[in-house]
């Protein structure tokens, strides 16, 4: 019962291809197909670059964001165009289906779906409790057709999809639904306001807030005297008087984790102030506002989108603005394209020197050969054979054992600033990665908050505030007044 399902890669196409081809997912490369490119990281993104650039007029590697046209508060007049069509193609536990069968009908399914002109990466991950795969297509076929997302061409992918999987003798979802997680029965007890979950979350809230609750045990004592049975360790399972079963808190949702737990007890009723954001200069300030009002959402828990993992990661990105002094959204995005383009620079120079030292270590072998053969006074016609293969190491500067020894040492040399380079790499991917998540934050809390709600309402808020410190000084003179007739 394969499920097919689309991501649009709008920026940083390589970590896309990078995570697809993560060889602790894939076994190491086993169940890894690339159709008319290469199953390998950094070859795929060159093939896929070269084609893009070349029929999209635009650089790959390219935000998803007209930051200029953000600034001015104007919205783009054309949609940015799709790096990379991510889908995942999902296998049901219960159907048994072996990693290369998966492999195959994941290889089968993009074929047929896309076409035998298309560049796509076929990945199958074993690293979860099911199977699936993993498909990065270049929106532009090798002739320049340009592939389009949409609900025709995703049925059509599903149902190619289906046709495979009743070939392998798999089952199919013969009419589709909506997914839905949450039984009739539990969404009409919420909707009264009856659910026991619901109740116990409700309770968890209450009980956090307290001033005599700091830690995630002191919130399982207090579970305890309300009547739950609760027990910690890894997880917070918590079970109702009335209830068969218990619940591991994690499961009422968002901010209920253990981790989100603690999180919620610390920083309880807390938020940036004013005063601290004052502090702040360009987009750091900009940012800190929007934070502001993640941070009121979650606290006083209003509907909301954001998380407790999202108030985690908007403080780190306002550290990383204020301590780099990044006052501007074109910094940061500065910083990500000198990232990436150090971490692809340093990748290509790497290739260059692996490719460099295969030559002179080919040199050095062949070159042994020549001497041996270079001071016989007779050759067997095997010998010239092989004497025309290798006497083009004269014309490299071999003509002695002095001269292979002298490569041979640069060899080493060169292996030793490969093994430094290996490890520059690493530290430029780190690098690149990390400002690109902060980035996505940023893109992500600021299109949520756009700045200009944000100011309204907090200019909303302080007039409140101000209006109620006057009609608090102005009520004991009118009592006074009152009194005194």
């Amino acid at each position: 019962m394969p499920i097919i399902k689309h991501i649009s890669i709008h920026s940083t196409p390589l970590s896309n291809i990078e995570y697809i081809l993560n060889g602790d997912k894939n076994d190491e490369m086993k169940f890894a197909t690339g159709i008319n490119c290469t199953a390998n990281p950094q070859s795929a993104y060159d093939e896929f670059r070269r084609t893009f650039e070349y029929y999209a007029k635009e650089r790959f590697f390219k935000s998803d964001l007209n930051f200029q046209e953000f600034q001015n508060n104007e919205k783009s007049k054309s949609k940015e165009k799709v790096r990379i069509h991510h889908y995942v193609q999902s296998f049901d536990p219960k159907e048994n289906v072996t990693p290369d069968e998966a492999h195959k009908i994941g290889i089968e399914w993009a074929k047929k779906t896309f076409g035998e002109n298309m560049q796509v990466i076929v990945s199958t991950h074993l690293d979860k409790g099911h199977l699936h795969n993993h498909f990065a297509a270049c929106p532009y076929s090798l002739d320049g057709k340009k592939w389009n997302d949409n609900m025709n061409t995703l049925k059509r992918a599903r149902k190619i999809s289906d046709e495979i999987a009743l070939e392998h003798g798999l089952h199919i979802i013969e009419s589709p639904k909506h997914k839905n997680t949450m039984k009739y029965s539990e969404w009409l007890a919420k909707q009264n306001g009856t659910s026991w979950k619901q109740q116990l979350a409700a309770e968890i809230d209450k009980l956090i807030l307290r001033e005599d609750v700091q830690s995630v045990s002191d919130l399982a004592d207090k579970l305890k005297e309300q009547g739950y049975t609760v027990r910690s360790g890894k997880y917070l399972s918590v079970k109702a008087p009335k209830q068969k079963n218990a619940i591991r808190s994690y499961r009422l949702g968002d901010g209920y984790s253990v981790d989100d737990l603690q999180y919620r007890i610390l920083h309880k009723e807390q938020e940036i102030s004013l005063t601290a954001i004052q502090g702040y200069s360009g987009v750091q300030c900009e940012y800190a506002f929007c934070m502001r009002q993640m941070q009121i959402a979650v606290f006083t828990q209003k509907p909301k989108r954001a998380t407790y993992s999202d108030l985690r990661k908007s403080a780190e990105l306002l550290n990383y603005l204020s301590s780099n002094n990044i006052t501007s959204v074109n910094e940061l995005e500065n910083r990500l394209n000198a990232a990436a383009e150090n971490y692809q620079n340093s990748v290509l120079k790497k290739k260059e020197l692996a490719a460099q030292i295969e030559k002179v270590e080919k040199i050095i072998e062949d070159g042994k050969v020549y001497l041996s053969l270079v001071d016989k006074d007779f050759l067997t016609t095997d010998e010239k054979e092989e004497y025309k293969k290798v006497s083009y190491v004269e014309k490299n500067g071999i003509g002695s054992f002095a001269d292979i020894e002298q490569r041979r040492q640069n060899v080493d040399s060169l292996k030793r600033e490969l093994a430094e380079l290996d490890v520059t790499v690493e530290k430029q991917k780190e690098e690149r990665d990390y400002i690109s998540g902060l980035f996505n934050t940023y893109k992500r809390d600021i299109e949520n908050n756009p700045y200009e709600k944000i100011q309204r309402q907090l200019e909303a808020e302080q007039q409140e505030q101000q209006s109620e410190q006057e009609r608090q000084e102005e009520y004991p003179n009118r009592k006074e007044r009152s009194s005194g007739y």
